[in-house]
């Protein structure tokens, strides 16, 4: 009997430490954003145009056939063998009593351990006056010369209302109040394709807002606008922007695994608060042909800053670039750009790290080092392959900031010294042959002496 009793507490034991490494299941998953629902299109959200209750009114506005529920996508999504969706309605076509429908339909969705979803609306704001885009001839749905543009807004807490409702153009938000807003209500903000002026729904007053999260670099199909928007988000990264790079399918039909997806690393389980937090933090990958992603450090650092973060070193230190890569399918170039903030310039001198495809070693072989760093700086690959160059992957920036701080005045910055409230304590220091407990020379090394005499044996 005792025996059982044992063997029964074992098998507990190992049952608890199997669920604590699902609970903590920390790494890569993979999901859409800009997904619309049924609410965003003229069938609706059954996806019977018979019941115009919940479609897009008026229709008009969204022309989009066979409308989908959250189950529906969440379906779909798990088929294409994506881990997450972001939804993002439309706020002309959606309310606060369908936004919580959505919100509860995903909350039940992410009971699933193998999915989950964020709510979220694609949130039209006011552009420019006086806007030359083509919206204003395909609708009459615009008044005046109000121009209009669209936010991604995503983990909300609550349903943000354009006025007026229910038609192109609002004149309110305005673009700042919009971002605002979303950042009110504890949101990710993402300026969804941010076309070049006088295209559809363009974002004409991109470089006159500030707040946002991130850019949404690459919708549906990679295309000369794509293009153009990676060129703006890099722009704004020049001038000392901190904002993450985004894809978004965009349907407002089934889940398109194949255009683009993002790649999020997730710190523990697959849930929402973990994903929000994942996306807020700029961990994403965005990518149509597998993984890759970066990391960096400064000489005296004992570990490395994942992309999305910044690591702070000292005028000089050399700085190290850490690229990994995985389950690439088609090969690509890896190439990781170094951009000069102070300069407002970006190069790739030194750091081809050449043809890449399937998974690369775990630690990376290769590494690549930039000797002397005396500027505010940033680090992100690229991958590009493909005879038409149409496979394309593009990290998030690693940020490499320059300490000032030097508390002790022993002429080493706080970024390198490892005690920075002793000045006998920096690097190069001389280790002292004691038992001090002190790092001296901040090389993670104790050195203690022993006296052999008194040693017994």
């Amino acid at each position: 009997m005792k025996l059982n009793n044992h063997l029964f507490v074992i098998f507990l034991i190992i049952l608890i430490i199997l669920i604590s490494t699902k609970a903590l299941a920390a790494g890569w998953y993979y999901g859409s954003l800009h997904q619309h629902t049924g609410f965003s299109t003229d069938h609706g959200y059954d996806g019977n145009s018979d019941t115009p209750e919940d479609d897009c009114l008026p229709r008009i506005l969204e022309g989009h056939d066979n409308g989908r529920t959250v189950l529906d996508l969440a379906v779909e999504a798990e088929q294409a063998n994506l881990d997450f969706l972001g939804f993002s309605d439309h706020s002309y076509c959606i309310n606060e009593t369908e936004f919580q429908i959505v919100n509860q339909n995903c909350s039940a969705a992410d009971n699933d351990p193998d999915f989950t979803c964020l709510v979220g609306e694609e949130l039209s704001v006011s552009d420019r006056l006086n806007d030359n885009e083509i919206i204003l001839e395909l609708s009459n749905t615009c008044e005046g010369t109000l121009g209009e543009a669209h936010i991604g807004a995503y983990g909300i807490d609550n349903f943000i209302e354009q006025t007026p409702r229910n038609r192109h153009c609002p004149t309110n938000p305005t673009n700042q109040g919009g971002i605002n807003n979303i950042t009110n209500e504890n949101g990710i903000s993402i300026i969804n394709h941010p076309q070049p002026e006088g295209r559809f729904i363009d974002f004409e007053s991109m470089f006159e807002i500030a707040g946002e999260t991130g850019i949404e670099v690459w919708n549906g199909v990679w295309s000369e606008d794509n293009q153009d928007s990676l060129n703006a988000w890099i722009n704004l990264l020049q001038n000392n922007v901190k904002v993450y790079a985004y894809s978004g399918s965009d349907s407002h039909d089934e889940v398109i695994p194949l255009y683009v997806y993002n790649s999020v690393y997730l710190d523990g389980s697959l849930t929402q608060a973990n994903l929000k937090s994942a996306l807020s933090n700029g961990k994403v990958t965005v990518s149509n042909n597998g993984l890759v992603w970066i990391e960096a450090k400064g000489q005296n650092q004992a570990g490395y800053t994942m992309q999305g973060g910044t690591a702070t070193v000292c005028s000089g230190d050399k700085v190290t670039i850490r690229p990994h890569y995985s389950n690439v399918q088609d090969t690509c170039n890896l190439v990781v750009f170094k951009g000069r903030i102070d300069q407002g310039s970006e190069d790739p001198t030194g750091f081809n790290f050449g043809s890449k495809s399937g998974t690369g070693p775990e630690p990376p072989t290769v590494v690549g080092e930039d000797p002397s760093v005396t500027q505010n700086s940033y680090y992100r690959a690229e991958c590009i392959g493909g005879s038409n160059n149409e496979y394309r992957i593009y990290t998030n920036p690693v940020w490499v900031e320059i300490s000032t701080t030097d508390a002790d005045n022993d002429g080493f910055c706080s970024a390198s010294d490892c005690n920075d409230a002793d000045s006998t304590i920096h690097p190069n220091s001389a280790e002292t042959l004691c038992s001090d407990g002190k790092d001296n020379d901040c090389d993670e090394i104790y050195k203690i002496k022993i006296d052999f005499n008194k040693v017994r044996l």
